[in-house]
């Protein structure tokens, strides 16, 4: 028995408007809802001691369509490196811009992404 929460039931609790804009050629923007998980700090290879490392920001994204509050919200089949994300922090906060910079998790039905601020992000890119 899988005891997990569903990603549409984390979607329609924790939720935040996003909008997926992927390298060419499927560069078409994609609006979408994800949401912020537990930073995370990566693995250290075996052998190596433990240095200072800082807390990556992770965000996740559902790779199929899912239906919040009765409609049907688009799912971001692919996420490749580079993919560029315009999200808030939180509901209701301001839209900064993002860059998919590696992955903390790989699932079925959704992807955690680990993300960059995107240095060259204008507010009206989203």
């Amino acid at each position: 028995m899988d005891a997990r929460v569903s990603m549409t039931e984390v979607l329609d609790a924790f939720g935040v408007p996003a909008t997926v804009r992927r390298p060419y050629p499927d560069s078409d923007p994609i609006e979408t809802v994800g949401c912020w998980v537990n930073p995370t700090t990566g693995g250290f290879p075996i052998g190596v001691e433990a240095q200072r490392r800082e807390l990556a920001a992770v965000f996740s994204l559902s790779k199929v369509d899912v239906t919040l509050g009765g409609e049907v919200v688009s799912g971001v089949p692919t996420l490749p490196l580079k993919t560029r994300i315009a999200a808030p922090e939180f509901d209701g906060g301001a839209v900064k811009g993002w860059l998919v910079d590696g992955f903390d998790r790989i699932e079925d039905d959704h992807v955690r992404a680990i993300v960059i601020r995107d240095p060259d992000y204008e507010p009206d890119e989203s």
